[in-house]
């Protein structure tokens, strides 16, 4: 592990450093780096909703618990908070924050990712 760390600083080193790119006008991105002028939170603030949502907690393996089954969203919310509102009697629009995500049917007892809409298959 030690000699492949030393090797990967090593190119570290060269890539930001010592080599030119092209894409920079032959400087290297060391020449070239600014720190970024934004300043961003130490915490990100918790996501909370509005009070016509039903909040369920992923789990750790991406399911949440929906009407006594277990439904999977997706292992990136592990542990966040995701939002269901309701558009019609059996349809359920699923939030993360305000990013709409998807569209749960108890009908069908079946969850449609919000990419399929659009033509995107996923």
């Amino acid at each position: 592990m030690r000699a492949q760390q030393r090797a990967f600083d090593a190119f570290v080193m060269e890539f930001n450093a010592q080599r030119s790119h092209e894409a920079l006008g032959r400087k290297t991105p060391a020449q070239v780096y600014q720190p970024a002028s934004r300043r961003y939170p130490e915490r990100i603030p918790d996501v909370v909703y509005d009070n016509g949502y039903r909040v369920r907690q992923v789990r750790q393996n991406g399911e949440i618990k929906w009407q006594g089954q277990l439904l999977y969203l997706s292992q990136v919310l592990a542990k966040e908070p995701i939002g269901f509102k309701q558009i019609e009697e059996s349809l359920w629009e699923i939030y993360f924050s305000f990013y709409l995500r998807g569209m749960y049917d108890e009908r069908q007892k079946r969850i449609t990712s919000c990419r399929l809409w659009h033509g995107k298959k996923t």
